[in-house]
This record gives structure tokens, C-alpha cells and sequence, in this order.
């Protein structure tokens, strides 16, 4: 399969969930924030969830209808200042969708 035509292993780890429950009661400042954004549908009546479980993977934020991912920089990463920035460098964050397919670069 070529890259963005999924194929990806989503099978959920089961030692995973445990950890984004934890990681739901402990939001950085930053991802406190942006949920107060997200939550109860206010962003176009999309509905996102935090600390969702994808294949191997824990994303801050998700959006199933929209196949959006937000992932948020710092906090937990070790530094003070954490920010929401696009991604500008494609060669150092693999993006996933959803569906746990890449998509192209480009």
C-alpha cells in the first residue's frame, strides 16, 4: 500500500489506556487551554476528545468526523513555555491521520 492509503496498525495496546487516563486528569497549562476551546462541540460543533488512545499512540487531541490529530508542544516534553505551532519541518514529526495511515508529504 502507498503512503495515506492506511494499512496502519491500530490494534490498541492495552497497557496504553491506563496511561491516557492518567495523562486526561493531568493536562499541561497549554492543553488546558486549547481544551477549553474544544470541549462540548464549541469549535464548529466538532466534537474532540483529549488524550485519545491511536494504535501505539497517546494524541493530546482528537476530531474522529474531521480526522484531525493535534498534538501539543512542550509541557510534558520538559520545558516551561510550551506552545501551539504548526508543524514546518515534515522531516521531524511523522503526521498520522486517524486511521493510522501517513499522509504525503508535500
Amino acid at each position: 500500500m502507498g503512503e495515506g492509503e492506511g494499512g496502519g496498525d491500530l490494534r490498541l495496546s492495552k497497557d496504553i489506556t491506563p496511561t491516557a487516563k492518567t495523562l486526561r486528569k493531568r493536562l499541561t497549562d497549554t492543553e488546558r487551554l486549547l481544551w477549553t476551546y474544544l470541549r462540548a462541540k464549541q469549535l464548529e460543533g466538532f466534537k474532540f476528545r483529549r488524550q485519545e488512545p491511536i494504535g501505539r499512540y497517546i494524541a493530546d487531541f482528537v476530531c474522529y468526523e474531521k480526522r484531525i490529530v493535534i498534538e501539543v508542544d512542550g509541557g510534558q516534553h520538559g520545558h516551561i513555555g510550551a506552545t501551539l505551532k504548526p508543524v514546518s519541518d515534515p522531516d521531524l514529526v511523522k503526521v498520522i491521520t486517524v486511521d493510522g495511515s501517513t499522509l504525503p508529504k508535500g
